[in-house]
């Protein structure tokens, strides 16, 4: 390996983190996929609202909260910094709100005058303070999960748990998941249509508010971990990963909080292998698991978008041949040449005769003379569908649209590709079954 990258041995990064430093991994990856998941989770709502940059503003708008906190009362008890982090990160949402509604700027305008200037008043309050209090804007925004206080443990009914930090972001993570699991119903009808669960009885706005309550204490809770700004990757990155693998909310939450625990212990031995901050790796473990979704989605990804793509050209360009056909032989010609195809449909050769070979292997032509093509029985039949989805779409845009005659053609040839069998046959019922086309053609009748 070159000097910036250390040598990967299997032993250090991979073994002795469980082995000889058990007793620190442990917390540094539970605290780790805690704070994820619980950002993760609340994420997916805030995605689904077209939210997600709220997540940042209120990450950073909590500061002045959490100073005057530890101003009135002068301790860094969780319990005051709780309650400033959560008047201060309703507030922002309030003011947020209050400036779109009631100006011509929108949302994302909106965060960005609000959310700066309360953090820059938090930053001026931790300056101002801080001979007076313990707490330094850097731990805030930066902060590092590797150094969390293992020493402070957390003693209930005699029973001596966890670290103190970890405790309270196990507790903060536990209220999330309970909160969903109660309010499920209302949260999902809220998340795709406050106006309809309003209309139900669900308050939206109260939905709102309480949500951005949650992701106050959720942020708060994470500073001293990860800080403030890598808490605004696990609030976006696990939300968006389980996005683009699927399109129920149920396992959207699920899939997040996998993606939370993976950014967790990737991220921590990640850190071991390079000698790096611990929470910047699992931001990089987690925006890793992203690209690969973006990338590798079966449905949103780019590869499957491509191959549809791909797909669909492929189709259109067999349909577009087989109607070529299907239009020769209504003309009293039952064979074309590839270059008389590739002419009348002003396409490549090269591609013609690609189409002309696919289409022979699937039986659909057969071949003609010495160099001419025509339509197999199987063939007649998917090319009078083809036919057939043209003049009932010529038809539709006649009589409902009002196109000319001489702009049908060109719009239905485009529109004949995207209609499948059973939208093919609501069609033909909805125009009343017609038989001729607006130019005079007969529109073929579907085999039954």
């Amino acid at each position: 390996m070159n000097g910036l990258i250390p040598s990967f041995e299997w032993r250090h990064v991979v073994v002795e983190p469980w082995t000889v430093g058990a007793g620190t991994s442990i917390w540094i990856v539970l605290m780790g996929a805690l704070v994820a998941v619980s950002c993760g989770l609340i994420g997916c709502f805030l995605v689904l609202r077209g939210m997600s940059l709220i997540g940042d503003a209120i990450s950073h708008a909590v500061l002045p909260g959490i100073a005057l906190a530890f101003l009135l009362s002068g301790s860094r008890a969780s319990l005051p910094m709780f309650v400033g982090a959560a008047i201060f990160g309703v507030l922002t949402a309030v003011l947020i709100e209050t400036v779109y509604k009631h100006s011509r700027i929108k949302q994302d305008a909106a965060m960005g005058v609000v959310f700066p200037t309360l953090f820059a008043v938090g930053v001026i309050l931790i300056s101002l303070l801080a001979d007076k209090v313990d707490l330094d804007q850097e731990c805030v925004l930066y902060g590092e999960i590797a150094f969390i206080p293992l020493e402070d443990r957390t003693t209930l009914l005699g029973v001596t748990l966890g670290p103190e930090s970890v405790m309270i972001m196990a507790f903060v993570c536990g209220l999330i998941v309970l909160g969903i699991a109660l309010f499920y119903r209302p949260l999902l009808v809220a998340s795709f249509d406050p106006a309809l669960a309003t209309s139900i009885g669900f308050s939206a706005v109260v939905i709102h508010y309480s949500m951005m309550t949650m992701l106050s204490l959720t942020v708060v809770s994470a500073f001293e971990s990860v800080g403030a700004i890598l808490v605004v990757s696990m609030l976006i990155a696990p939300a968006a990963t389980a996005y683009l693998l699927t399109d129920r909310l149920s396992r959207m939450l699920v899939l997040s909080a996998v993606h939370g625990v993976l950014t967790a212990l990737g991220g921590w031995h990640l850190s071991v292998w390079l000698e790096c901050s611990t929470a910047g790796a699992m931001v990089v473990v987690g925006t890793t698991l992203f690209l690969l979704a973006f990338v590798c989605s079966p449905a949103h990804g780019l590869v499957a978008r491509a191959a549809r793509r791909i797909q669909l050209s492929r189709r259109m360009a067999d349909e577009n041949v087989l109607g070529a056909l299907i239009r020769a032989e209504e003309d009293g010609a039952p064979a074309f040449t590839t270059v008389t195809l590739a002419a009348w449909l002003r396409l490549p050769a090269g591609r013609v005769a690609g189409v002309v070979r696919r289409l022979r292997a699937r039986g659909w032509l057969i071949a003609m003379g010495s160099d001419g093509v025509g339509l197999t029985d199987a063939g007649r039949e998917q090319a009078t569908q083809v036919l057939r989805a043209h003049r009932l779409w010529e038809t539709l845009l006649s009589r409902e649209v009002g196109l000319p005659g001489d702009h049908l053609h060109d719009a239905a040839a485009h529109l004949e590709h995207y209609i499948d069998t059973d939208t093919l046959e609501t069609l033909d019922l909805t125009l009343g079954r017609p038989d001729i086309d607006p130019h005079g053609a007969t529109i073929p009748t579907p085999r039954r």
